[in-house]
């Protein structure tokens, strides 16, 4: 393992699908990598809208700000695998503000580990032809000490089963000491259980 990484005071903004979003790859990165007040705005990809990291490569963010990213289905084979995370999938968050960012998996965060973060007014959409679709604001993440307010899940555009959208501001994960405010869905609108 080599010298950690770091970023700190970047603002990254309307990047593409291939190009710009920061992504920890496995067996590339494998370095830990810390990034502190950065702002990522506009960003799009089809996992982890501005950041993602994979399991064997470690990225913790810290006092940042992500507005307006999204996941986005790019090819038929992105279609496989639903929009998770639509600002960051998959890494450590500290004192974050995550908001007005849109995914199917997760509105802002996805797979995450979130501490003392503000997660508002992020939307979870169905993108795909996954069965199900939620997590206004976090999908399968584990949240510390974290505000989740005005999150949503769009109403399905399709009969309501079994493609319902759960969890206005989390779907499956973790919570401890985190406050869940005016967060809605078609089924949970604070919180649901279990996972897609």
């Amino acid at each position: 393992m080599g010298v950690p990484a770091a970023v700190s005071g970047a603002a990254l903004s309307h990047l593409g699908p291939d190009s710009g979003n920061f992504y920890s790859f496995p067996g590339i990165a494998q370095v830990p990598t810390v990034m502190r007040g950065c702002l990522f705005a506009g960003n799009m990809a089809a996992i982890g809208g501005a950041v993602a990291a994979s399991d064997t490569a470690f990225l913790r963010v810290e006092d940042s700000e992500f507005f307006g990213n999204e996941t986005r289905v790019f090819s038929p084979a992105d279609n496989c695998c639903p929009g998770k995370g639509g600002a960051a999938f998959g890494a450590t968050l500290v004192d974050c503000l995550l908001s007005g960012n849109v995914g199917e998996l997760g509105g802002a965060i996805a797979d995450c580990k979130a501490t003392r973060c503000r997660i508002t007014g992020n939307l979870s959409r169905r993108l795909s032809e996954s069965v199900e679709y939620g997590g206004g604001g976090a999908h399968s993440s584990d949240l510390v000490d974290c505000v989740l307010s005005y999150n949503s899940v769009a109403p399905s555009p399709e009969p309501p089963f079994p493609r319902q959208g759960f969890g206005g501001g989390s779907l499956g994960g973790s919570a401890v000491r985190t406050v869940f405010f005016r967060n809605t869905a078609e089924v949970g609108g604070g919180a649901t259980g279990g996972g897609a």
